[in-house]
């Protein structure tokens, strides 16, 4: 499933984040390696937490183009075990040979 753009807010007197999608996941990324020193009042933890905030949204826009043109290849080996449906005699199995793919992330 496509990640959303989403936005993510900060709150200017808590400086608590808010937020869904990819820029919120973005911002709490880079978020988690910050350290604000703790002499930080909240007003200003909130306008240093703004500015990542703005930094994340700005690269979640950029998300589904990447994601656009992202290919992704794929091997299987031979011999891996394998169940399908069906009666029970049917439902295990192995690979039988390698095999390869290559196509676009939808």
């Amino acid at each position: 499933m496509a990640m959303l753009e989403g936005t993510v807010t900060i709150d200017p007197v808590t400086a608590v984040a808010s937020g869904a999608g990819a820029a919120k996941e973005i911002f709490d990324v880079m978020d988690s390696g910050m350290s604000y020193p703790g002499t930080l009042t909240p007003v200003a933890k909130a306008a240093a937490r703004e500015q990542l905030a703005v930094l994340a949204r700005a690269v979640a826009k950029i998300v589904p183009h990447i994601v656009s043109h992202a290919v992704v290849t794929a091997s299987v080996a031979s011999g891996i075990p394998v169940s399908t449906a069906g009666t029970a005699a049917a439902q295990t199995g192995a690979t039988t040979a390698p095999g390869a793919a290559t196509g676009t992330v939808a």
